[in-house]
């Protein structure tokens, strides 16, 4: 098995479709950063990637480096490592080598799982300003809307591989998506490239390489222009989309609740339903980072319909969209409560559980609160029956009812942290200080005694 192929000019045609010239034109109309990091997998695409800005890195003047992501699923893995090495010693391109863990998840197919942690390296290295340049082609294109056509995953997956989207602290761009696949190959073949040939292209286990080897070959026999035309139509397809998001953002700005990020119900409710799955779907993206399915919106547009009393929730991913009187709300994992009490003697900051934050007995005085000396001070959280006369009221009230009229939303009452000193509670932080316990109590109790 030949891992490293060798063509000579011999091999193409005289005049090939992808060159310097024109490679610098679609360069430009993607990328507007000097420093580029090519995602150099070996192949013959990457390979032409690299061989292309090297060629302009001068004329542009390009800061250019390569990130080869070793994926340690082939036993010639070392091997391609030392290829990649050789090449952009050759190239004089700085190469940067990242191994990662590309084993599937449970649930998860194997070249979902190489894709993750491919991006998940990469991210990790783009600086803020730096593009990542990747090599994929009209015809990667192709086999791309064909996949998320045959998925169902509607007009947004019908969009395909963007020429140019964000990816951490910078950009990801595809100069080579106007180029097909033989293109390449015969700039390859001119400029007598070296690459390496992965046998694990060639499984048709693989749903990609299923629609490259067999699907799109019986299609060009019948329509020979097909995978340009597909590539043609993802274009189209990105230019509808653009507009629909557009007018989901304004439509989103317009049922805005009253704080970011929340989402009003009575507005989305007066939105036909098309619609209202666009707001919903970028109200996911932009706040969220999440693309919901056909299914997860079905879920969330039944939560418009609940009784305004009733907390229904819809997982997706990593947040739950959850309902607040008549708002749309987003909690993430991070929101979890935490329950597991801490006592502290105030001789030294009081912790939060599990939590980064402190607070000393300076900025609990600052916050109303007074500390007994030797008093034992403990942080806990709601279990239940819990009540507190706060300063300048006459009667004691239970956290339920304070909660609810300082509409603080049933997901987050039980993270709320309770200050208790000496066993009793003195404090629900954000809301207010018992009487006993204020720093202006005398002043709290004479407006007690006449019923404030």
């Amino acid at each position: 098995m030949h891992t490293i192929a060798r063509h000579h000019p011999a091999m193409s045609p005289a005049v090939p479709d992808c060159n310097v010239k024109s490679f610098s034109a679609a360069l430009r109309a993607v990328s507007v950063a000097q420093r580029l990091v090519v995602a150099y997998s070996g192949g013959m695409d990457s390979h032409v990637l690299l061989h292309l800005l090297a060629m302009l890195r001068e004329d542009q003047t390009i800061e250019l480096q390569a990130v080869h992501v070793n994926h340690r699923l082939q036993p010639q893995a070392e091997q391609w490592c030392a290829h990649c090495a050789e090449i952009c010693a050759a190239l004089a391109v700085p190469l940067h080598v990242a191994p990662v863990d590309a084993r599937p998840a449970a649930g998860e197919s194997p070249e979902a799982a190489a894709r993750r942690a491919r991006y998940a390296a990469c991210v990790g290295l783009l600086q803020a300003g730096q593009e990542l340049v990747t090599a994929h082609t009209s015809d990667d294109q192709a086999e791309t809307l064909l996949l998320r056509l045959l998925r169902g995953s509607g007009v947004d997956g019908a969009v395909g591989i963007r020429p140019r989207r964000a990816l951490g602290d910078g950009w990801v761009i595809r100069p080579l998506l106007g180029f097909s696949r033989s293109a390449l190959h015969d700039y390859a073949c001119q400029a007598e490239l070296q690459w390496i040939e992965d046998p694990s292209n060639r499984d048709l286990r693989y749903d990609r390489n299923f629609i490259r080897q067999r699907v799109l070959p019986m299609i060009e026999q019948r329509w020979p222009a097909a995978a340009a035309v597909l590539a043609r139509d993802a274009a189209n397809f990105a230019d509808s989309v653009a507009v629909l998001e557009t007018l989901a953002r304004e439509d989103l700005a317009a049922a805005a609740g009253v704080q970011s990020g929340h989402v009003s119900v009575s507005a989305l409710r007066r939105l036909v339903p098309a619609r209202r799955a666009m707001v919903l779907r970028q109200w996911l993206r932009e706040f969220a980072r999440v693309t919901p399915s056909h299914t997860q919106l079905q879920q969330v547009a039944a939560i418009l319909a609940a009784r305004p009393d009733s907390q229904p929730r819809v997982r997706i991913g990593d947040v739950e969209v959850c309902r607040y009187r008549d708002e749309l709300v987003l909690v993430s994992d991070a929101d979890v409560p935490v329950n597991a009490p801490l006592r502290w003697s105030m001789q030294r900051p009081l912790r939060l559980a599990q939590r980064e934050s402190q607070l000393t007995r300076e900025e609990l005085t600052a916050a109303g609160l007074t500390i007994p000396d030797g008093a034992v001070v403990e942080v806990r959280y709601r279990n239940g029956g819990e009540r507190i006369r706060l300063a300048g009221h006459a009667h004691s009230k239970s956290l339920k009812k304070l909660f609810q009229e300082h509409a603080v939303p049933p997901w987050w009452r039980d993270k709320i942290p309770l200050i208790y000193v000496d066993g009793e509670l003195a404090a629900v932080l954000g809301i207010g200080v018992a009487a006993k316990y204020s720093v202006n109590r005398d002043v709290c109790a004479e407006a007690a005694k006449r019923g404030v």
